[in-house]
């Protein structure tokens, strides 16, 4: 199982609209390693209301455990492409050696 990232933005966010193509550019490097994936919470209302989502973007990492996620964490580093890859990367490293990865 691989660890989810999941954004949840707004369409008319400039902050969002900067986002998304580092977005991209992440998932495509961390293609086989981690999931990413993307909610236009302006629609989807009821996930952004589940995960108490208060502006817009809003990252939550899902980090798999044992055939279930285990963890649902709110995501607060770097915004670009590079900066994200690093920190997933490391949080993945360190659950590796937590054994709290699959």
């Amino acid at each position: 199982e691989l660890m989810w990232l999941v954004a949840i933005y707004s369409p008319k966010c400039g902050v969002c609209k900067k986002l998304l193509p580092e977005w991209v550019k992440a998932a495509e490097t961390l293609k086989g390693k981690a999931v990413f994936a993307i909610i236009d919470g302006t629609v989807n209302r009821q996930t952004a209301s589940r995960f108490s989502i208060k502006g817009y973007p809003t990252i939550k990492t899902f980090t798999p455990g044992f055939g279930r996620m285990k963890k649902i964490e709110s995501y607060d580093g770097p915004r670009d492409a590079d900066g994200i890859v690093q920190h997933i990367l490391l949080h993945i490293l360190i659950c590796l050696e937590r054994k709290d990865y699959v």
